[in-house]
């Protein structure tokens, strides 16, 4: 069966900086896969260049068959690759109402806006509550709900979320956990970078370690995550209790 996403010996920078070192792995269809790893080492440049906003220096990205290695951010999204950045970069005088209807812009997301917006507000009730507030006026976990309401908005055959529980308290970082997870479950796949690793065990068939912009090691969880401990060990020092 074709996979859904391959990536193929990709090389990427900024300038004369390279930061991916012949990064290769691959997303099989039905399931969804973790990346994590230390700060600064590529996992947001792997998806910024996943998604166009960086050209690759070498490599090949492979969505649906499809090389889109060269393809513009735009045609990335018409072709359902949709990439939940990091940070708050919503417009802060929109409303979260218009914010929404603004994320289906593409032309194969607005047949299903209506189905894909019920969905986004019963996952977040809360932006239900507050479809008439401005954005800037939305807390860091509201703001988060909403980052990844565009996501879903934009009818995602593949949803990269970079770090989507980070600088949350504990309490909502467990909402937003339980509502990733039953994004997974709706049958949306998921490539996600997180640093809490035991999320990524209930979550994703397969984590790839992103050490120095290489795959440093694969984690399988059909096998019970074995392994990870002692990655865990070996790259942060750390041995899980």
């Amino acid at each position: 069966m074709q996979r859904l996403l391959e990536v193929r010996d990709l090389e990427a920078g900024y300038g004369a900086f390279k930061v991916l070192r012949g990064v290769s792995f691959h997303v099989e269809r039905g399931e969804s896969v973790g990346l994590f790893g230390p700060n600064g080492h590529g996992k947001t440049t792997l998806f910024e260049t996943l998604s166009g906003l960086i050209r690759p220096t070498a490599g090949r990205v492979i969505f649906e068959g499809a090389d889109i290695t060269a393809a513009s951010p735009a045609d990335i999204v018409e072709r359902g690759l949709i990439h939940v950045a990091q940070g708050n970069l919503l417009f802060g005088r929109m409303t979260v109402g218009e914010t929404l209807a603004l994320a289906a812009f593409a032309k194969r997301a607005r047949a299903a806006q209506v189905r894909n917006r019920d969905f986004v507000l019963n996952l977040f009730p809360r932006l239900a509550e507050r479809s008439s507030q401005q954005c800037r006026t939305l807390s860091g976990g509201e703001r988060q709900m909403l980052n990844i309401g565009v996501g879903l908005m934009a009818s995602p055959r593949l949803m990269i979320l970079d770090e989507p529980t980070l600088g949350l308290s504990p309490k909502l970082k467990e909402v937003l956990a339980i509502a990733i997870k039953n994004v997974a479950d709706s049958g949306v796949q998921l490539l996600v970078v997180e640093q809490d690793v035991d999320f990524l065990l209930l979550l994703c068939s397969r984590l790839y370690l992103v050490n120095h912009g290489e795959i440093a090691k694969t984690v399988n969880v059909a096998d019970g995550g074995f392994g990870y401990e002692q990655v865990l060990e070996d790259y942060f020092g750390v041995r899980n209790s």
